[in-house]
């Protein structure tokens, strides 16, 4: 995780690493401005958004692929205009808000898939390492 101010590496242990707009790490809480109360993007959301992809992958673990994957970014459970949607869309409650990009990395096959801006309207482009 990265912040101007730091950096910290996060080691699950696990298979799948999900992670969302907040910080995982211990050592990285004191500079997340989400869990502020004037937060115009909570750390609730943000929370959302993780539990619901985490919930996407484990219950298709050993199956997945891009493809699945990319469906999971482009995931609008709780529709696109609201904050906690995996692919959020600028709208009037959030007017300052939206996904700008959507990352997929494979450490087995050394390759990093990047959409610019919404994942549900854009192509993914891949890179290798």
């Amino acid at each position: 995780e990265v912040t101007p101010m730091a950096i910290a590496t996060i080691s699950t242990g696990e298979e799948m690493f999900v992670h969302s707009n907040h910080f995982l790490g211990d050592d990285m809480l004191q500079y997340d401005c989400s869990r502020m109360p004037d937060a115009a993007i909570s750390y609730t959301d943000s929370l959302w958004r993780y539990s619901r992809l985490k919930a996407l992958m484990e219950s298709n673990h050993g199956h997945i692929n891009s493809d699945m994957i990319k469906s999971f970014l482009r995931d609008h459970d709780k529709g696109p205009d609201d904050v906690s949607s995996i692919c959020m869309h600028q709208c009037e409650k959030n007017k300052n808000y939206r996904t700008v990009a959507s990352m997929i990395s494979n450490l087995t096959e050394l390759t990093f898939e990047v959409a610019c801006g919404q994942p549900c309207s854009s192509s993914y482009t891949k890179y290798h390492f």
